[in-house]
């Protein structure tokens, strides 16, 4: 991660929620007030919310240095000499981008919900989560990092042809057109993105056939793209 510059990305990705914090601690007129959010992680997701554009910026960025970037570099002809078998290899990467998403979203969640509380230290008002609504913030922290994976499968396969800047931009512009598109034909039941938003919308929601839906079917999408991804590099000449 810090060779790679992953956590530094990662900080940058936190600059405007510790803005926002700052300025709940301080009281300042111009920030995020405490009256706005009930709990820490009403204050968590409406961050995510906040800075998703950056985030799936981010998340984009860094899929597309793990494969297409690596095969620019020659790197990746480095890795199938000392690993040989070309399927390992997609499969670590994919594994260990999700893995790196997971604590890049647990540590994001971490940090709004510590600077929540330093801006409501003394304060009645303070609660973790608004009782009930378990199942509704995991439905948000699970419905961004399962649709920033699927982003990530997409760029690896995207890769195999494309350089880095190109899979990139392709990728973070398929993503947008999407968002675009579930303005105008509801995509909730499909990308568990669009569950997530709907879910911040709607707190009182405890689960159901959407969900259950959108998860499974984001779940095959990343299944099928990276079995894709894996015939596809078996028979690339990697030069």
């Amino acid at each position: 991660m810090y060779h790679r510059k992953y956590l530094l990305a990662w900080c940058f990705l936190m600059l405007l929620p510790f803005l926002f914090g700052i300025g709940t601690i301080f009281r300042l007129p111009y920030m995020v007030g405490e009256s706005s959010f009930p709990s820490a992680f009403d204050y968590c997701a409406d961050m995510q919310e906040l800075v998703k554009y950056f985030y799936f910026l981010v998340a984009v960025y860094l899929a597309g240095n793990l494969f297409a970037g690596e095969r620019d570099e020659g790197q990746l002809r480095i890795s199938m000499v000392l690993i040989g078998n070309r399927k390992k290899i997609i499969i670590a990467k994919i594994l260990s981008y999700a893995s790196l998403l997971f604590l890049f979203q647990l540590a994001f969640w971490l940090v709004n919900s510590f600077l929540y509380y330093l801006g409501n230290i003394g304060s009645s008002t303070f609660h973790i989560m608004q009782k009930g609504c378990f199942i509704s913030y995991a439905g948000m922290f699970f419905g961004y990092w399962e649709m920033l994976v699927l982003c990530g499968v997409a760029a690896i396969l995207a890769g195999m042809y494309l350089k880095q800047i190109h899979t990139i931009v392709i990728v973070y512009f398929v993503w947008f057109a999407l968002r675009y598109a579930n303005e105008l034909v509801d995509l909730k039941g499909i990308f568990p993105e669009f569950y997530a938003d709907y879910l911040m919308e709607h707190l009182s929601v405890t689960g159901g056939e959407i969900a259950v839906s959108s998860f499974m079917i984001s779940g095959i999408l990343c299944i099928l793209v990276s079995c894709a991804a894996i015939l596809l590099f078996n028979k690339k000449d990697i030069a």
